[in-house]
């Protein structure tokens, strides 16, 4: 790729704020879940911790620190016993979360794309080589 074929910064963004500005709420959306997704996988992830700690038969108070420290808080407020059994039903169910967040990531984002690029065909405006009359094009 050539000098002369690379897109600007300016207009990288302008493009962005377009795209945001054609669809507020689904562009927000998107932007909520996907943060949200990663959110939850980074939670997930370190809710493996207790898991492991428990069912090498490490459960005591004394040996827990960072991360594993709030797992038996969360599970009392909640007000599900902290054992193995439940843990492994928690982190379960946030993969699962996770796992439907970036799904509608995703979907949001593929119609989201396909309805703007149908915007554009059907409202862009065309000046033909011989006449500088414009008329829109009708997809």
């Amino acid at each position: 790729m050539s000098d002369d074929d690379r897109i600007g910064l300016a207009c990288q963004l302008s493009v962005l704020f377009d795209i945001a500005r054609y669809r507020p709420p689904a562009t927000l959306g998107t932007i909520g879940l996907s943060i949200s997704a990663r959110l939850l996988e980074g939670v997930g992830l370190s809710s493996l911790v207790p898991v492991i700690e428990m069912a090498q038969g490490n459960t005591g108070a004394e040996e827990m620190s960072g991360v594993e420290e709030l797992s038996p808080g969360v599970s009392e407020l909640v007000g599900v016993p902290f054992a193995l059994e439940s843990v492994i039903v928690g982190v379960g169910v946030l993969v699962t979360v996770r796992y439907t967040a970036t799904f509608l990531v995703g979907w949001l984002t593929a119609a989201l794309q396909s309805d703007h690029v149908r915007h554009l065909k059907r409202f862009s405006t065309v000046r033909t080589p011989t006449t500088s009359t414009r008329w829109q094009t009708v997809v």
